[in-house]
């Protein structure tokens, strides 16, 4: 169930000890299995958690990074990588093939994570992210849900719209279609994702407004920060002082003897897991296997 996704989620951040600069990331598999094509030979389904360090900020990039992207906004490229088939793009997987093109498409003429449009001409979606813009009647426009994924950061734009249309920072959230000639019409544009937002300047070197960062983003900024702290907030079951000793003593005590046995292979265990991780530092990781 989600409670119980949750519950192992938020142990495995207890676990990690760390109150700050984390993330966590989690994946739902078929289990172990053969490597066979199809999943019938799966034992069970499976659950991994791995929390891990520098994800603060925006939840996809390190804080400092972040900082410099939303300080400055990003240059942004249509890229010619086509877009997923419906039945892949409407799911979060791993298959990310054609999004690690497309953001490196980008990245080699000096943007971002890049768009892609479709056959018709249409903004699909960025690399890791939705696109969005802010038109010149002050319409905060995202292209609709149906051929990319569903953002969740966009819907929580629409949950705290109010506000914003309130104080005249925006008229309304819209899902439409989007061209490139919008993009480059509009008031703002912007890649959303991850719980946060990177300003978008320029697309294909012509710049979007004035060229700079707007006042619509640092409001949207605001928005979604405040809607984080007091919308999704859940206890995360750290342990007592005592707890901790107590379980450091019996950790040291296991591992004292574990040690002896398996010191060369923790040695390459170490080794394997600093280069999986590269520059995040592994905190806790977390498996589940259920019938």
């Amino acid at each position: 169930t989600k409670e119980k996704f949750l519950a192992v989620v938020l142990a495995t951040i207890a676990a990690a000890g760390q109150r700050e600069g984390v993330g966590v990331r989690f994946w739902l598999g078929a289990g172990r299995g053969d490597f066979y094509v199809s999943s019938k030979n799966c034992i069970a389904t499976s659950f991994f958690v791995v929390v891990h360090t520098s994800m603060a900020g925006s939840g996809r990039f390190p804080p400092v990074q972040i900082s410099k992207l939303q300080a400055t906004g990003v240059r942004e490229y249509v890229v010619s990588v086509p877009m997923k088939p419906k039945l892949l793009a409407n799911v979060k997987s791993n298959n990310y093939m054609l999004n690690a093109l497309t953001c490196m498409e980008s990245e080699a003429r000096g943007g971002f994570l890049g768009i892609q449009v479709d056959d018709r001409g249409k903004v699909g979606e960025g690399a890791i992210g939705n696109v969005a813009i802010v038109d010149q009647k002050g319409v905060f426009r995202t292209p609709p849900f149906d051929k990319i994924l569903a953002g969740t950061t966009v819907e929580r734009i629409r949950a705290v719209q109010q506000p914003l249309i309130d104080r005249g920072v925006i008229s309304g959230v819209e899902f439409s279609e989007l061209t490139p000639a919008d993009i480059k019409a509009a008031r703002e544009a912007f890649s959303v994702g991850g719980g946060g937002l990177v300003p978008i300047v320029a697309l294909d070197d012509t710049d979007i407004g004035d060229g700079c960062v707007g006042n619509v983003f640092r409001e949207l900024r605001a928005a979604l920060a405040a809607d984080m702290q007091t919308t999704h907030r859940h206890a995360i079951p750290f342990p007592s002082p005592a707890q901790r000793a107590m379980s450091h003593l019996a950790s040291s005590a296991v591992a004292a003897g574990w040690w002896a046995v398996n010191g060369a292979c923790f040695v390459g265990a170490l080794a394997l897991g600093g280069w999986l991780c590269g520059r995040r530092p592994l905190l806790a990781l977390s498996t589940h296997l259920s019938a």
